[in-house]
């Protein structure tokens, strides 16, 4: 004879209901919070606004209350004013991009060029790894970071930049004049075998078309039955969620 207890519905419903009731609590009362909050910080910038001693730029108090917010948070959260998102676009999501095709890095304050693409503007002017870029249209970019010298660097196609060089063995400063060019940045480098059988993929980034390029990677690589796979992301500088993974 089967002695188990009958299945109460009942009792299942009731602690359905309990367990739906505390996360709608939850969720209204942070979104209390939340409403709350806002009418604190639009409170406070309404009044430094138009009741401040002096004249406020209301603009830059906004956009230095957002950067103060997200300093709490981790370093990749970040705010983006619609004026800089065609830059934005360029330099963190798209492939291409207008510009002059060389990579460079910052050593000691320094711009150096650490590479050019093959048959861009700064390799048909002769840029050199190891050449330092002094000025940009004249305008000096030591002590500048990458994204500040990537601005100055980019621009449309056809348009021309001015660029002054220092050389190692070169005493005098080097002029160049290039226009840019339409840039297809590759986000896989380079791929080949090592020794051992073992395919290598030196992925740089992770922009439009990457999860693309690591597959079309894979499948010639694959043509060589390899033993084991390297995924290089030693400085990638990240970019599309949805390409990473």
């Amino acid at each position: 004879m089967d002695k188990r207890k009958p299945f109460n519905l009942k009792k299942l419903i009731l602690i359905g209901c309990f367990v739906a009731a505390v996360s709608s609590f939850t969720y209204y009362e942070d979104l209390f919070q939340v409403s709350k909050n806002l009418e604190i910080f639009s409170s406070v910038y309404k009044e430094l606004a138009v009741n401040y001693v002096d004249d406020v730029n209301s603009s830059k108090l906004m956009k230095t209350g957002i950067d103060a917010m997200l300093s709490n948070l981790d370093p990749y959260t970040n705010f983006v004013q619609e004026s800089d998102m065609e830059n934005y676009n360029m330099t963190f999501r798209s492939a291409k991009y207008g510009g002059i095709g060389a990579t460079v890095i910052i050593r000691d304050g320094k711009t150096i060029i650490t590479d050019t693409f093959e048959g861009s503007p700064a390799n048909k002017a002769d840029l050199r790894a190891g050449d330092e870029i002094v000025q940009i249209n004249k305008i000096p970019v030591r002590g500048k970071d990458n994204d500040q010298t990537s601005v100055l660097l980019r621009g449309d196609k056809s348009s021309p930049v001015k660029m002054l060089i220092s050389r190692p063995g070169v005493s005098a400063p080097i002029e160049k004049d290039l226009l840019r060019d339409e840039i297809l940045q590759p986000n896989v480098t380079y791929f080949g075998m090592l020794p051992n059988n073992v395919g290598y993929i030196a992925l740089d980034r992770f922009l439009q078309n990457s999860a693309q390029e690591v597959k079309n990677a894979l499948t010639e690589l694959q043509k060589n039955n390899p033993s084991g796979i390297i995924l290089d992301l030693r400085n990638n500088g990240g970019g599309l969620v949805d390409q990473s993974i």
